[in-house]
């Protein structure tokens, strides 16, 4: 039923999931977590300090402390390290609209986001561990947070439909607006080839085309507004920031709960020290 082909340029994400390596990906997470500060259009950047900077610099520090000192890490098991991982992502997500609470801003990206963290978590524990109920009703839930994003209300109405009615004046709000549509709708439109292919048929669907939609799903949330922002350069390195930082957070989440119900489900003792 309309099977996604393989993307030349889409890799293997779920490969990223093997816990030996957890201490390297910390590491290299939070380098780039620090790292991101020194990119232009970061705002706050190393000498001006604001309150969207707390948390990025608090994660980015901790990881690297905690791959730096010898035995740290190694003294969490490593359902409550994933866990903690996980839940670093979760609230640097949510991070990005902290300064949009209690308008339909925070909940649109909220849901979004949150959203599509767990959609793509349970994809890749799907195709890695094979169907399971919970990793169905996880997708469910995720899917169901993509639906919200795009029908509850903000500033400029409704979502889905502002997809219809982004297109701007002169010659690079047209193409702007354009380019915008078809992606927001190919992105639409891969969400119901995800349901067709993966949601309804449950146990028959197929491994390969599950890790895919994991893969392009998780690319192309954030390679998206990247391509838009291309159109007009000025705004281009002050969204290169915003996809880097929260595509780390949203990875942080995905990383975090992949391996975390992975070694539950090896029946670790989550408050154990080793």
């Amino acid at each position: 039923m309309f099977p996604l082909p393989a993307l030349p340029l889409v890799p293997k994400l779920h490969s990223f999931f093997e816990p030996e390596q957890a201490k390297t990906f910390a590491l290299v997470f939070g380098i780039a977590l620090l790292g991101q500060f020194l990119l232009p259009g970061s705002g706050s950047g190393w000498f001006v300090f604001n309150a969207g900077a707390i948390w990025p610099l608090l994660v980015g520090v901790g990881f690297v402390v905690l791959s730096f000192v010898p035995g740290l890490a190694d003294k969490l098991k490593p359902n409550l390290f994933f866990l903690i991982v996980a839940g670093s992502g979760t609230l640097g997500v949510l991070w990005s609209f902290a300064g949009f609470v209690g308008t339909p801003f925070f909940w649109f990206g909220g849901f979004g986001l949150i959203g599509l963290a767990t959609a793509i978590t349970a994809l890749f524990l799907w195709s890695r561990n094979g169907y399971q109920q919970l990793y169905w009703t996880l997708l469910v839930s995720g899917l169901a947070g993509l639906v919200l994003s795009l029908l509850i209300p903000f500033g400029y109405g409704l979502p889905l439909v502002a997809i219809f009615t982004q297109i701007g004046g002169g010659v690079l709000g047209i193409i702007s607006g354009i380019i915008s549509l078809v992606l927001c709708l190919g992105f639409i439109f891969l969400i119901v080839l995800l349901v067709m292919n993966v949601l309804l048929k449950k146990e028959e669907a197929d491994a390969t085309q599950v890790e895919r939609f994991g893969s392009a799903l998780y690319i192309l949330a954030l390679a998206i507004p990247l391509v838009v922002s291309l159109i007009n350069l000025p705004m281009f390195a002050s969204m290169l920031h915003i996809v880097l930082v929260t595509g780390i957070f949203l990875w942080l989440t995905i990383w975090g709960l992949v391996c975390f119900f992975e070694s539950r489900a090896k029946g670790e003792n989550l408050l154990s020290i080793a």
